[in-house]
């Protein structure tokens, strides 16, 4: 049933903070699948009545092998909570009852739902071990695949484009603000890759409990990325909350795709967005529209850059390189730099350490990394990192 405290069981039982929790009824609009390495493990929207299985959530629900019916130890059963248990009985699906806040006041007449198979507090941490050995989830098992996820303002096409991509309807897609609430991720295969989807939450200015838990859910969820797209709607001009987000995801993320929606009801002369492309610097750009089938050089360019960001350069390739930069554009006038040499210190995200006495400023690290992407040919962010010599 809904606020049972399903979200909250599924963010510890997975170690991660994923669904959105909030005191609300019906916070958890649609399903959200975690894969491990040995299971696959869903959170579903709240159940109100037996048709609720109709629902995409529920069919979901209905093809898993297990069923965890949780339960608020607090509240008495309903007759709702046992007529979903008898078709439940009725579909011969196998069920679990999962007696959830059981450090507040707990009713004993759980058992008309069924046998008892554990006893949680999420608040507490109470039986989430157990848990976890009872249906074999190996939270150490990291994930194999690597993480893309779809970022932007509310109401640019994320769901669509993600619907698009996996060639059915995976999420609910809506006009309205905070139809995406949950970071939702399904596995999605390139001709040369296979990654992990993951649709976000839209960036909306809201200063509500619920907007407060989305954005702390969507933070979590970028920390695991190696890559984002970036999406705009062309019809609309590029704000300073566009700009914000794209400075925050390129101090920490591999690579960064920018991808212009909704191209085909705006005209490119006059296009706000389109006219203003230079701020995105060394970001491939893909204009795109998501109603159609028009996504397949968007998974030639995520091919490219995902192999981009993996790259290994020699230490003398590099010093090559830094023989053949300009200094005059990335030396201060008021504290000129030289930089003694640079080398690579890792892949994925590629970072470069350049030593010299002093260190470069914002404007002339920008340079040098347009300059290093310019040499290489690079479609994916390097990081510049400061080593006195």
């Amino acid at each position: 049933m809904t606020n049972a405290g399903k979200s909250s069981l599924f963010n510890s039982l997975c170690q991660r903070n994923l669904a959105v929790t909030s005191y609300e009824p019906d916070t958890t609009s649609d399903y959200l699948a975690f894969h491990f390495n040995n299971i696959t493990l869903v959170d579903t929207v709240g159940l109100h009545t037996v048709k609720d299985f109709d629902s995409i959530s529920g069919e979901y629900a209905l093809s898993c092998d297990l069923i965890l019916y949780v339960v608020d130890s607090s509240v008495p059963i309903s007759d709702q909570d046992i007529n979903i248990c008898k078709y439940l009985r009725s579909q011969k699906k196998e069920y679990k009852i999962v007696l959830n806040k059981v450090d507040k006041k707990k009713n004993n007449n759980f058992r008309l739902l069924g046998e008892l198979f554990a006893e949680t507090s999420c608040a507490h941490q109470i039986g989430i071990y157990d848990l976890q050995q009872k249906i074999n989830l190996n939270t150490e098992e990291e994930r194999e695949l690597p993480i893309i996820a779809l970022i932007g303002r509310s109401n640019v096409g994320k769901s669509t484009l993600l619907n698009q991509l996996l060639e059915y309807k995976r999420v609910k897609v809506e006009n309205n603000l905070r139809t995406t609430r949950d970071s939702v991720s399904e596995i999605y295969s390139t001709k040369n890759n296979k990654f992990v989807l993951m649709d976000t939450a839209g960036y909306v200015n809201d200063a509500s409990a619920l907007d407060y838990s989305v954005t702390k859910n969507r933070e979590a969820s970028l920390k695991d990325c190696i890559g984002v797209i970036f999406m705009l709607d062309a019809s609309l001009p590029l704000t300073r909350t566009d700009k914000i987000i794209y400075g925050q995801i390129n101090k920490y993320i591999p690579f960064s795709i920018i991808a212009i929606n909704k191209i085909d009801i705006i005209n490119p002369d006059t296009a706000y967005t389109l006219n203003n492309l230079n701020f995105f610097e060394t970001s491939p750009i893909v204009k795109i529209c998501s109603l159609n089938n028009s996504v397949a050089k968007l998974q030639n360019v995520l091919d490219r850059c995902a192999e981009d960001s993996g790259r290994k350069f020699k230490t003398s390739l590099l010093n090559k390189w830094l023989m053949s930069v300009d200094l005059r554009l990335i030396t201060d006038k008021r504290h000129p730099v030289k930089i003694k040499y640079v080398t690579q210190k890792k892949s994925n995200p590629i970072v470069v350490f350049y030593f010299a006495k002093k260190q470069l400023s914002d404007s002339s690290n920008r340079a040098l990394t347009r300059s290093f992407c310019t040499y290489f040919n690079l479609k994916a962010n390097v990081f510049f990192a400061w080593r006195c010599s």
